[in-house]
């Protein structure tokens, strides 16, 4: 009898390793495929569908307005791994997670992602950025006074406000 459960138990312990580790490809893929991977919250008492950026691992927004509603969320932050155009989500590639429920797995999957860019620095290394201060936190743990600042350097990864 114990035989028997253990060999369940192991059968099950299988399963999951399998949906887990499927889980992770599907998120590889996704990121690969996506103009925009970063975490997102929708304030609750906004009357038009925007969702705020407050994290970016892949692409550039500061707002994305959605489709339709696509996206239902509150003041939490979420995953959001899309196709965008010009400033709009045209199609969400992994299921919006709460941040707060992410694997270990899936949050090594997301730091992986690399930091510079040299096409993003070659992109932004002519013209001048706004002198309007927005801080954000770069992947370097420098504060810059802008985005455009940030992707000056290359720098493709970056959260809203200044280092802690």
């Amino acid at each position: 009898m114990k035989t028997f459960f253990a060999v369940i138990i192991v059968s099950v312990l299988n399963v999951l390793s399998a949906d887990k580790s499927s889980q992770e490809n599907e998120l590889k893929i996704a990121i690969d495929d996506a103009d925009f991977v970063g975490f997102v919250i929708k304030p609750v008492d906004q009357d038009k569908p925007r969702l705020i950026v407050v994290e970016v691992f892949k692409g550039e927004a500061e707002v994305f307005y959605q489709m339709q509603n696509e996206i239902k969320l509150d003041d939490w932050e979420y995953l959001l791994i899309a196709k965008t155009y010009k400033g709009e989500i045209t199609e969400t590639l992994y299921s919006t997670t709460l941040v707060q429920r992410l694997s270990k797995a899936e949050k090594k999957i997301l730091n992986d992602i690399p930091c510079y860019d040299d096409a993003v620095r070659m992109q932004h290394q002519t013209g001048t950025c706004h002198s309007v201060y927005i801080p954000v936190c770069g992947c370097d743990g420098q504060t810059h006074g802008n985005i455009c600042d940030l992707k000056k350097k290359g720098l493709v990864k970056y959260r809203r406000g200044v280092c802690n």
